[in-house]
Order: structure tokens, then sequence, then C-alpha cells
């Protein structure tokens, strides 16, 4: 082989190395790009969906990249939270959703979803709940069955059906008692109090024990409205159940916070206070009842019945220090 072959061979090997060098270079940093990208659509929802939880009353449409995007959350909980995050399907980077009640579909798979905010008040204000829906979903209120009719008219059905934002139900994706939806998407129905339905895409509440039932079979208790619409637009029990843990966590740092509050006026309001200081010592014990977690109301200790009865007693001993011009405990 001549000198000027061997030339030529070794400038061909150089210049495949340094091709694959800066090939190399190039991917890197179009990996690197992408996870910056993917990093940034993250934080932004994030930040946009945690402003949300901070007012409640409010619902928007949100564009967001066209990337597959999930929400999981999954116990066990601990007193800092849950193992909640959200983030890009398929991406390493994500964000803790640790303490945030926040209902979602496990995987939003739309260049734009609608989130609303409401207020869960136990009777005092404990935490902001946050919903996220996509435009596919399609959610249908049947209410109430019996003798071949469905009625939402009344009870738990007219008033979580009428705590949805108007713009879900202009577009269809929540509708009442309808029944020529389509076949375009599955449909989860939602019934109340009768549950004797085969349907795995259904949600039954039970009104008069509090409970809800999915259509798995498993049954999870809920503590008003507010928790049955987390319930209709979570993905199934388990992530409901995670985050009613993250809920009531907020609840039992509210009430310590509040008790604290009570216990500081009662010793503060002299004699000629009497009826100020018989109520605040009378709040002490349904005001209380609220330091429980999640799991508690599960096993029953306390029952949503027990939770609703200590809310009116508060609520009436809340009441009753405002019409007597003392300081009220929330």
């Amino acid at each position: 082989m001549t000198p000027v072959a061997l030339n030529w061979i070794f400038t061909a090997i150089a210049g495949a190395i340094i091709i694959l060098f800066f090939v190399k270079v190039i991917t890197v940093h179009a990996d690197i790009t992408e996870q910056e990208i993917t990093a940034t659509i993250t934080q932004d929802i994030h930040s946009i969906l945690i402003g949300k939880s901070v007012n409640a009353g409010t619902d928007s449409l949100i564009r967001i990249s066209d990337k597959p995007f999930m929400f999981s959350c999954k116990e066990p909980c601990t007193d800092a939270g849950c193992d909640s995050r959200m983030g890009v399907v398929g991406s390493e980077f994500s964000v803790s959703t640790a303490t945030q009640p926040l209902f979602a579909p496990a995987i939003v798979a739309s260049k734009q979803l609608y989130a609303f905010t409401l207020s869960w008040d136990i009777p005092f204000h404990a935490a902001n709940f946050v919903y996220v829906v996509q435009p596919k979903q399609r959610i249908n209120f049947v209410g109430t069955c019996g003798l071949g009719v469905c009625d939402c008219s009344s009870g738990a059905c007219k008033r979580t059906y009428d705590m949805i934002p108007q713009r879900l139900k202009d577009r269809k994706i929540v509708t009442l008692n309808q029944s020529d939806i389509g076949n375009e998407v599955s449909v989860k129905n939602i019934y109340f109090d009768y549950c004797d339905i085969d349907d795995v895409n259904r949600v039954c509440v039970r009104s008069n024990t509090h409970q809800i039932q999915f259509g798995d079979g498993t049954s999870r208790p809920y503590y008003e409205d507010e928790s049955i619409l987390g319930a209709i637009f979570t993905e199934n029990s388990a992530t409901y159940s995670c985050n009613m843990h993250k809920a009531f966590l907020h609840a039992q740092h509210t009430t310590l916070v509040l008790d604290g509050m009570r216990e500081h006026l009662r010793s503060i309001n002299n004699d000629p206070f009497p009826n100020c200081r018989t109520a605040l010592r009378k709040a002490e014990g349904n005001l209380t009842t609220f330091d429980v977690s999640y799991r508690d109301v599960v096993s029953g200790t306390p029952t949503s019945s027990a939770l609703y009865e200590a809310q009116q007693h508060l609520s009436n001993e809340n009441t009753y220090l405002q019409r007597n011009s003392c300081a009220t405990i929330y």
C-alpha cells in the first residue's frame, strides 16, 4: 500500500472521529435542552395549579405542551404529606405535590386542560381542592334511580352538579342524565344512593352513610360535597384516598392552630364576659374532633356522622360567639 493511500485512510479515520465527536456533542446538547424544556413545562404547570390552590372559586382553561402529563398520589402518607408528584410522562424530572389535594386523571394527553378550585370548609376553612379535567373526559350525572326513572333535581346530586363550573357543562365534559353521549370516549357515570349497578366505570355516592363506591367495588368515606367531586374527577379509589389524606392533614394542622387560639381567648376573657368563656370552653371537644387523619375516618373512628355532628355544634358555638360580641374561633 502506497504512502498516499495510507494518508487517505488516516484522514478518513480522523474525519470519522471528528464527525462522531460533534454528533455526540449535538446529541448530548439536545438531551440537555429537552430536559430543560421538560423541567420548565412541569414547573410552569405546577406554579399555575398551586397558584390556583390559593384562590378558591376560580376556574380556567390552561394551555400546555402536547407532551403527555402525569399526576400520581400514592400511600402510605406521613405527617409530612404523601408520595405525590406531577410531571411529563417518561421524564426523570417531576415536582412534588406532597400536601396539595389535587384531583386529576393519571394521564393528561391534551394540549389544554381545565382546572377549578373549591374551598373545603368543615366548617372552618381547612384546604382548597384543585380539580384538573381534560377535554376528552366525559362525566355524566345520572342521579338517583328507581322504577326506571333517574333524577338529579335535589339532594347531594344537585348540590354537587351545581358546584361544577358552567364551562365544563357547555363543552359537554359534564352532562346531566344524558344517554346519547356517543362512543368516542369512555363515560364515567355518577349515581347517587342506588348503587346496585353493573358498571365498572362509575362512581356511586351513598349520601345516607357518607360513602363513595367506586367501579372496582371499593368504598371510601367522604366528608362534604367537595370530596364527592374529588372522587368524580380523580383516577380511582387509591388516588382519591391519597388526596383525602392530604386534605385531612391540612385539617389537623388548622385544628391545632384554632384550638390554641381558642384556649388563649378563653384564658384572657375575664369574669365580666362569662358567656364568652363558656362558649369557648364548650367548643374544645367539637374542635379537636377534627384532629384526625383520613386513615382514622376510613376505620370509622370517628365516623362521618360524628364529624358532621361536631361540625354543626362548632358552627352553632361560633355563631353564638358572634352574636354576643365575643372573639370567634374561626
